[in-house]
């Protein structure tokens, strides 16, 4: 029989779940908000924003900018992925002389050592894609908020 857990990683581990958790409703509860309170007319079809020059070349703002929809429902898909990877891995850094260990606690284990990899890969990937986002809405919201208008 396995030694029980230290009460080390079952402070990791609730912590992680309940983190997990708020991240994965909250997503869940923005993508239903992004789907049911959206105006209707937006397409995805369509083009996030355009640019337009002027004559001389000069940078003239932003032409159309139709919604926050896209922007706002990819940043709930990849944070909701990386809620649920991360849930999925669950692991706990452990500082050495040599190195950082990571121990895996979640539900990963159960399945191979390598799918605990690959669920820590994927939720890497998430979060770095997920500050891109945040980094792009900033430059969407300061681009000439004079000129950004809604069309619904």
């Amino acid at each position: 029989f396995p030694h029980p857990l230290p009460i080390i990683d079952w402070i990791a581990i609730i912590l992680q779940l309940l983190m997990d958790g708020l991240g994965i409703v909250g997503n869940i509860g923005l993508l239903c908000a992004i789907t049911q309170k959206s105006p209707k007319s937006w397409r995805y079809s369509q083009s996030l924003f355009k640019l337009s020059r002027s004559l001389t070349g000069r940078w003239n703002g932003v032409q159309r900018f139709r919604s926050y929809k896209f922007l706002l429902t990819n940043a709930a898909i990849v944070d909701l992925t990386a809620s649920f990877t991360c849930l999925l891995s669950i692991e706990r850094m452990i500082p050495s002389p040599f190195g950082t260990a990571m121990v895996y606690l979640g539900p990963c284990t159960l399945i191979s050592p390598l799918s605990c990899h690959i669920f820590h890969s994927i939720m890497m990937n998430a979060q770095t894609h997920s500050i891109y986002l945040v980094a792009a809405s900033f430059f969407l919201s300061s681009l000439h908020p004079e000129e950004v208008r809604y069309h619904g």
